[in-house]
């Protein structure tokens, strides 16, 4: 039985497999709660290859410029995917986190008791691959919860 269902998003075609998974999970468990969250993140964040990168005093802003861009992109994602779930007529309540996508899907799963975390398998992209690796993998490892892998 599902009680909290967590699907994170992240833009890729993936993602929107698993809105269709949980659209179909809804269904024959109509008394789940259904979180959506979609983490804004910049190549920075999460990278054990660049502490202090951007305590630079002379990086211009850089650093909150990628911020407020991957938020900006984060947001966007979140609004795609809860317009999905209206159009299925399937309530969600969003999540806009920020971070390390892994980390923060994990922990705000295990703070809001998931009973199950549905994620898109994706791609880590070039700052992803370059500096954290998969998200998918990282929240496989590390959950407590049963994890659904969408391909």
């Amino acid at each position: 039985m599902f009680n909290r269902v967590l699907i994170a998003t992240g833009g890729s075609d993936t993602s929107l497999k698993a809105v269709e998974y949980v659209v179909e999970l809804k269904r024959i468990h109509p008394e789940a709660e259904v979180r959506l969250v979609s983490v804004a993140t910049s190549p920075v964040d999460g990278c054990d290859l660049c502490p202090g990168l951007l305590d630079i005093p002379l990086n211009f802003g850089l650093d909150t410029r990628m911020k407020d861009e991957a938020g900006s992109f984060a947001r966007q994602e979140l609004d795609r995917t809860i317009a999905l779930f209206e159009q299925a007529g399937v309530d969600v309540s969003p999540v806009l986190l920020a971070g390390d996508p892994g980390t923060e899907i994990v922990n705000y799963a295990n703070r809001n008791g998931a009973d199950q975390i549905v994620i898109g398998l994706g791609h880590p992209g070039f700052w992803g691959g370059m500096f954290r690796g998969s998200v998918t993998k990282e929240v496989v490892e590390q959950a407590t919860c049963p994890v659904t892998v969408i391909t």
